[in-house]
């Protein structure tokens, strides 16, 4: 079965993009754009679908179970809004946070709202010349 995986780039102090939806703030140079292409790479499965996507509803653990009945491989949910609901639900098995060296103060989280603190693993880190590192956490 394959992994749910939830990764962005993310500022020092946490956030995924600036008050007004800004992403400019990222240094995603040559090296980092490739290691991000590669992971998409290794999590595409789908076999047809119009724009590399598909449109369901109901409950996200049950849409997420049949998801992996259906296809092989990791599973990758990149925006902080839907990524909330299985973080919420204990359902994401890694954390991938490109971490870049700034502090934007304030924006849209990385990490939603929990009701009990979520304690992760560090598993790996890779720093790239951009300065950026990516930070890999498993729930512990």
């Amino acid at each position: 079965m394959g992994k749910l995986i939830y990764s962005l780039n993310v500022s020092l102090d946490g956030f995924v993009e600036t008050p007004d939806h800004g992403l400019d703030w990222a240094n995603v140079d040559e090296e980092l754009h490739t290691w991000f292409n590669d992971q998409a790479r290794t999590s595409s499965s789908l076999g047809r679908v119009e724009h590399n996507s598909r449109l369901v509803r109901g409950d996200v653990g049950a849409v997420l179970e049949d998801l992996r009945e259906e296809f092989d491989g990791d599973f990758d949910v990149a925006g902080p809004n839907l990524a909330s609901q299985f973080v919420r639900r204990g359902l994401v098995d890694e954390f991938r946070l490109v971490v870049h060296p700034v502090v934007l103060g304030a924006g849209t989280p990385f990490w939603p709202e929990v009701d009990v603190p979520l304690r992760v693993r560090l598993v790996d880190t890779r720093t790239f010349d951009s300065g950026a590192e990516l930070r890999t956490y498993v729930p512990s």
